[in-house]
């Protein structure tokens, strides 16, 4: 009898080789959780159960006691592959993958079953997910309904004599089912981002810093790290965007990472730090940082970023050259105007007030005061989340509208 479920993928935000980014939550929570929760069975995600006093051992324990594992290797993760390996290695049967279109299947995978489905990075679409839903209704109930197990697992495949092991102190079953509740708690690393998060959504910078700092004592992921420097710069001030500098440069090779979340964190630091003391070099780092975050990512926030930075180039450059970063940034500003266009919400705040920004750089006045307004009409949850967000739209907004009346003044 199937009853219990482990679930293998990365969290929150990731990126695949490309640059692309995928919200692996939206897979989870989309897809996994109704199959799962179709069939009543008893689930958790890796960082559910990822909690500071956590047992070393307890991840294999959970990998091998699960009656069945469904895998997500949308983004390659190494930490989803690395335990995809140890169910294969564990267990015979009844481990599924899924995966996103867009991922480049490893050679060693290529020959095992992958349900792919259509991922678009921020959303996943509603007719997508009832396709792949359906797929994995379907495979766990051969699952369930086949009295003698389907190998699944290249290791069994391949080696038909080797026998699984059994671990003496745990039965199959009763260790999953015992052991989950005292694993997933509010201190979960799980439970700890996700609340972080809202905290920080919320414009508490500080609550948020707090949660963060939790859960990085229990995971060193480059995503927690980026975070906490995000939430440390919100004071605006020079010390902050310094001090985040510097957390960023504790905890991560910044010179050479390739991370475009990170990427884009470094930038907008090295950007205020020019816009606090106007010292050339933290422009040309934030440039640099900018374009790479743009060239991986393609989105309308690493498109405005860039296009922001350009208009900074021209602005301090001599007459000979600033022309050209100024039509540079007018092209950027466009194809991030394509990109906003292309997924517009008209209920998303930061998509309105992208647009408003695009069409400023781009001299597009009625189309400049439609997305403004309609920025100011969004829905937010507290009167705090309104007041930080179109103070932080208009103070961007007041930067280009000085640096455009300069470059167009110098020419």
């Amino acid at each position: 009898m199937i009853s219990t479920c482990f679930v293998i993928m990365g969290f929150n935000i990731k990126t695949n080789e490309d640059g692309k980014e995928y919200n692996l939550d939206l897979s989870y929570s989309e897809i996994i959780k109704p199959v799962l929760d179709f069939y009543k069975l008893n689930y958790v995600r890796a960082d559910e159960i990822m909690i500071a006093e956590m047992i070393d051992d307890s991840m294999y324990k959970f990998l091998l006691s699960a009656d069945l594992v469904i895998a997500d290797i949308t983004t390659l993760n190494a930490n989803a592959l690395y335990e995809l390996g140890v169910r294969y290695a564990l267990k015979p049967y009844s481990t599924i993958i899924i995966g996103s279109t867009d991922t480049k299947i490893p050679f060693d995978l290529s020959h095992v079953r992958i349900f792919r489905y259509k991922h678009d990075g921020a959303q996943i679409k509603h007719d997508e997910c009832i396709k792949i839903i359906g797929s994995l209704k379907t495979v766990i109930k051969n699952i369930m309904d086949n009295t003698t197990p389907l190998i699944d697992s290249p290791v069994y495949k391949f080696l038909s004599n080797l026998e699984p092991p059994r671990y003496k102190y745990i039965s199959d079953t009763n260790y999953f089912e015992n052991n989950i509740k005292r694993f997933k708690s509010e201190e979960s690393l799980g439970s700890l981002i996700h609340f972080a998060y809202q905290k920080r959504d919320a414009g508490c910078f500080k609550e948020a810093i707090t949660l963060y700092k939790k859960a990085l004592k229990i995971s060193k992921d480059e995503y927690i790290i980026k975070e906490i420097a995000v939430c440390m710069y919100q004071e605006g001030t020079y010390q902050s965007y310094y001090d985040a500098l510097n957390f960023l440069n504790k905890n991560i090779k910044i010179e050479s990472t390739i991370n475009p979340e990170v990427l884009k964190t470094l930038g907008t630091i090295y950007k205020n730090l020019w816009l606090k003391k106007r010292i050339t070099e933290f422009a040309d780092q934030a440039l640099a940082c900018y374009e790479k975050s743009f060239i991986l990512l393609k989105t309308y926030n690493s498109g405005l970023n860039y296009g922001f930075m350009l208009l900074v180039m021209s602005y301090i450059n001599q007459e000979s050259i600033n022309q050209k970063f100024y039509m540079w940034s007018q092209y950027i500003y466009s194809k991030t105007k394509e990109i906003c266009l292309e997924k517009y919400d008209v209920d998303d705040y930061w998509t309105n007030a992208s647009l408003a920004e695009c069409c400023l750089v781009l001299d597009e006045k009625n189309d400049y005061k439609k997305y403004l307004e309609l920025s100011k009409l969004c829905y937010f949850e507290t009167e705090k989340e309104k007041k930080w967000k179109n103070e932080k739209t208009r103070k961007q907004l007041n930067d280009i509208k000085k640096m455009i009346q300069k470059i167009k003044y110098n020419n």
